[in-house]
């Protein structure tokens, strides 16, 4: 799942589940309002194949309340033709948010409406992995299966790890991204 476009709306899915406790089976429909990019680009409530599925805001939220959405095995050929998946994703409405909302990339706003009538709603600047919601190595052991953790290998078998200067030149990166952001947030 390809983090910037999709986490926000799938993070907020997931905590609105855990903070009320609702079933899969329980949602009527779930509105996401975000950014007319967003709305342009990742509004593809019925994908062709996995890799299009990927891409979809509707789908990952659906998936995700079936299926582990962290797990890169969640996405295998046949998440494309659950129709379980598909039939929730086929509920899912997306619009443009009303400003400022609607400028700032990372802002959603999630709506899940369930058959009973009640509905929850969740609003979202950030999504874990950010740097304002990093990732820690306990929960991504406890997310991100064991057979998944392991170091990529070179045709050698040696393992491949990232050096301490390599690491330090993303963290830079990140650093200025973040910094880059909030400085044209406020002209937005």
């Amino acid at each position: 799942m390809h983090a910037t476009s999709r986490a926000h709306p799938v993070d907020s899915t997931l905590a609105l589940r855990a903070a009320h406790g609702f079933k899969t089976d329980d949602v009527a429909s779930i509105a996401i309002a975000g950014t007319e990019r967003m709305l342009r680009v990742n509004n593809i409530p019925a994908p062709k194949d996995v890799m299009m599925a990927q891409y979809s805001i509707p789908f990952c939220v659906a998936l995700a309340l079936y299926r582990n959405p962290v797990d890169p095995r969640s996405f295998d050929d046949s998440a494309a033709r659950d129709p379980q998946i598909l039939g929730l994703a086929s509920r899912v409405r997306m619009s443009v948010a009303p400003p400022p909302d609607n400028r700032a990339d990372l802002t959603t706003t999630v709506t899940i409406a369930l058959k009973d009538g009640r509905s929850f709603t969740r609003r979202a600047t950030d999504f874990m992995g950010t740097p304002e919601r990093p990732l820690g190595a306990r929960r991504i052991a406890r997310e991100i299966p064991a057979d998944r953790r392991r170091a990529p290998r070179r045709r050698d078998g040696a393992r491949l790890r990232p050096s301490a200067e390599s690491r330090e030149r993303e963290r830079s990166r990140l650093d200025r991204s973040v910094t880059l952001r909030r400085h044209l947030e406020r002209f937005v």
